[in-house]
């Protein structure tokens, strides 16, 4: 099967999304393989225009399959809030979007630390959006962060969620002097999470046919 790779220079607004929204029309699976919920790609669709910040901007095409790749670090609320947008626009992204079950998880506690470092850094401001994007992917260098997959099973969550939120907030309080994050805040809304993709029993969203295991 062949297939098409859209690499930019690494900066934005270069046009990444105009390209992959050109190919994107004769494409059947589009994944979005790297980064996360930063200042987004736009796309006009008949005169409308969309930002797109996770979902890949292919979902306005009836033909495609939608897959944030392993490489995405991904905030759950920021991902469910594009994607009622996008729904309430008549994008089915619920029906065709897929994540890997490998993609880590954007926390609180990781935007706090972005936000912190560059306040802090004066004049060597590197320009991050402050949505934790850089401290995730420093988490997965170190295999400390958490991923989709740990999110499907409600007991190893707990227990793996319990040790990485001590860990960061000590790390918080000692290292950066920022309050601590809670524990039963992050678990309830990463549970909520697991609920509208419609993976925990007694689900309430049975609509929301979220795939993890791609």
């Amino acid at each position: 099967m062949p297939a098409n790779l859209v690499v930019g220079a690494q900066w934005g607004d270069e046009g990444k999304a105009k390209v992959i929204d050109f190919l994107s029309k004769d494409i059947d699976i589009i994944v979005r393989y790297q980064g996360g919920a930063n200042a987004g790609h736009t796309v006009v669709v008949k005169g409308k225009k969309y930002v797109f910040h996770l979902v890949p901007s292919g979902v306005i095409y009836d033909n495609t399959i939608c897959v944030v790749g392993n490489g995405v670090v991904l905030d759950p609320e920021f991902f469910l809030a594009e994607c009622d947008e996008l729904n309430k626009e008549g994008f089915k992204v619920y029906e065709k979007t897929f994540i890997s079950d490998s993609c880590h998880v954007i926390l609180p506690f990781h935007q706090s630390i972005d936000a912190h470092k560059e306040s802090s850094a004066e004049h060597q401001t590197i320009g991050t959006t402050k949505r934790g994007i850089g401290i995730c992917y420093a988490d997965k260098m170190m295999r400390s962060g958490l991923r989709m997959g740990d999110i499907l099973d409600k007991e190893s969550l707990k227990s793996k969620l319990k040790i990485i939120v001590e860990h960061k907030n000590h790390e918080l309080t000692k290292y950066y002097n920022l309050p601590e994050v809670s524990y039963n805040d992050i678990l309830d809304k990463l549970l909520h999470f697991a609920d509208r993709a419609g993976k925990q029993p007694g689900v309430r969203y049975a609509e929301l046919e979220l795939d993890f295991n791609i």
